[in-house]
C-alpha cells in the first residue's frame, strides 16, 4: 500500500466519523444482558465493536448480524461549558435514521455534579445485542444493550425518541420539541423495578423502546416513575434501546477493501472499522451520529478519493444509491434523503408547549425554551400537524405514500458555485 493512498483512507475515514487518538477495536463473542423478553439468536460470526474516546464524549459502536448501532455518553468535564455540555445518553441507528436521547439532571441541583457513564458488563463488552419479538410486526425489535452509572442521584429530563434529525435539532438548536411527539412517549413501570420509555412512531407501525433497570450487582439502585419523569439513585443501570424496524447490510471491512488493501484491516483497524460502520449494500452513510443518512455529494467525493482501495462492491452501492435517488427529470443527484421520523420545522419554527413544562421534562432556565402562545399552538395544531416528514410532504401533494423524499438543491447549487468559481479564475 503506498503511502498516498494510506492517506486518502485516513483522512477521508476521520471527516466521515468523530475518530479520536483514544480508540480500540475488538470482535468477539457476545453474551447478552438479562431484559425481559429478550431472546437473541447467536450469530455465526462474532460482533465488532469500536470505542472512540474524545472526552467529554464517549463514543461505542456495535455491528452483529442483526443490529448496527452507536452510543454516545456525555459526561461534563470540569472545565466543560455547562450552559451546552451536560450529562446525555444517546443511542443511534443507520437503520431508519433513527434513534433515541436521555438528558439527565443531578437531583441536587448543583449543575455539574453528575457524571455518568457506560461500564462493561461481565463478559468485559461494553455493548451487547437486543432482540425481542413485536406484536404485529413482521420485523423483530433490535437494539442494544449496557450498563450506565451514576454517581449521583439523577433525573432524566428531557427524553427523545424518533429520528436523529429530530435529535439534532434538539441538540444543536434553540431546544426545539414538537408536543404531538413528546406526548406520545408512554412511560411505564417494570416488574424488575426499573422502567421503559416507548413510543409508537406516526406510521403506527414502528415502536421504539428505551429502558433502564437496576443492576442486581448494585446495591442501592432503584428507578423512580414520577409522572412523566424518571429519577435514579446512584448506581449502576442496564439500558436498552431496540425498534422494530427493518435494518440495513453492513458491509464489513474485508468486503469494503479490495484484494490488494486487506492489510489495511491490521494496519488500522480503527479507521477500517469506521468505514465499515457507514458502509451498507445499497449505500454509504455520512459521519455518525450527527447524520448516519445518505448524502450524495459526500458519497460521490468519498469514494473518489478511496477508489485505489475500495472494493467493487462498496464502489456499486455507491454508485448504485446515487442513481436510485438521481432527479429523472434533469439528471441533478439526490443531496439529502428524508426518511425515518422527521420534524417538519422548514414549515412552523415551534418550541415546546406549556404542557411540558407542567410535566416537568424541561426546565426554561436550564434548556432556554421558548413556549408558543396558545393561539399560535392551535392554529400549528389545526394546520400543519406534526407528523412523518415524508408522509406529511406526500400528503401536500394528494399522495397516501410514506415513501422517502430527496433534496437535490445543496448539490445544483455547488455546481453553479464551482462554475462561478472557474469563470472567476
Amino acid at each position: 500500500m503506498d503511502p498516498i493512498t494510506l492517506i486518502r483512507v485516513l483522512a477521508l475515514t476521520s471527516l466521515l466519523t468523530c475518530v479520536s487518538s483514544n480508540t480500540s477495536s475488538v470482535s468477539g463473542t457476545s453474551t447478552s444482558i438479562s431484559i425481559p423478553g429478550n431472546d437473541v439468536s447467536p450469530c455465526s460470526n462474532p460482533p465488532t465493536v469500536l470505542r472512540l474516546s474524545d472526552p467529554p464524549y464517549e463514543n461505542y459502536f456495535y455491528s452483529d448480524c442483526l443490529v448496527d448501532a452507536q452510543a454516545v455518553v456525555t459526561s461534563p468535564l470540569p472545565e466543560s461549558n455547562l450552559s451546552i455540555i451536560g450529562p446525555r445518553l444517546i443511542v443511534a441507528w443507520p437503520a431508519g435514521n433513527s434513534g433515541v436521547c436521555a438528558f439527565f439532571a443531578p437531583q441536587s441541583g448543583v449543575n455539574g455534579s453528575l457524571g455518568i457513564e457506560i461500564v462493561n458488563s461481565t463478559d468485559g463488552q461494553a455493548l451487547q445485542p437486543v432482540s425481542m419479538k413485536a406484536n404485529g410486526s413482521q420485523y423483530p425489535s433490535v437494539g442494544i444493550s449496557g450498563v450506565i452509572r451514576f454517581n449521583a442521584s439523577a433525573t432524566l429530563t428531557v427524553p427523545l425518541l424518533g429520528s436523529i434529525r429530530t435529535i439534532r435539532d434538539f441538540t444543536e438548536g434553540p431546544s426545539i420539541l414538537v408536543p404531538e411527539i413528546q406526548m406520545a412517549i408512554h412511560i411505564s413501570s417494570l416488574p424488575e423495578g426499573g422502567a421503559t420509555l416507548s413510543r409508537l412512531w406516526l406510521d403506527n407501525i414502528t415502536t421504539t423502546n428505551f429502558g433502564f433497570i437496576p443492576r442486581k450487582s448494585s446495591q442501592g439502585a432503584a428507578v423512580k416513575v414520577n409522572k412523566q419523569t424518571l429519577s435514579f439513585t446512584p448506581g449502576d443501570y442496564v439500558f436498552y434501546a431496540d425498534f422494530n424496524y427493518p435494518q440495513l447490510t453492513q458491509l464489513n471491512a474485508s468486503v469494503v477493501l479490495n484484494s490488494a488493501s486487506q492489510g489495511l484491516i491490521s494496519q488500522q483497524p480503527d479507521q477500517t472499522t469506521s468505514l465499515s460502520f457507514l458502509s451498507y449494500t445499497d449505500k454509504l452513510l455520512a459521519g455518525a451520529w450527527r447524520f448516519l443518512t445518505y448524502f450524495g455529494r459526500d458519497s460521490m467525493i468519498a469514494a473518489l478519493l478511496l477508489q485505489p482501495v475500495l472494493s467493487d462492491q462498496a464502489i456499486e452501492a455507491v454508485i448504485g444509491a446515487v442513481l436510485e435517488r438521481i432527479n429523472r427529470t434533469d439528471g441533478s443527484v439526490c443531496h439529502e434523503e428524508t426518511i425515518g421520523l422527521v420534524l417538519p420545522l422548514m414549515i412552523f419554527y415551534i418550541s415546546i408547549s406549556s404542557q411540558l413544562y407542567l410535566w416537568g421534562l424541561i426546565n426554561p432556565t436550564r434548556h432556554g425554551v421558548n413556549y408558543p402562545s396558545a393561539g399560535i399552538w392551535k392554529r400549528y395544531l389545526r394546520t400543519e400537524k406534526s407528523r412523518d416528514y415524508a408522509t406529511y410532504l406526500n400528503e401536500k401533494n394528494n399522495i397516501t405514500s410514506a415513501a422517502p423524499l430527496y433534496d437535490y438543491k445543496m448539490v445544483g447549487f455547488l455546481a453553479v458555485s464551482e462554475a462561478t468559481s472557474a469563470d472567476r479564475r
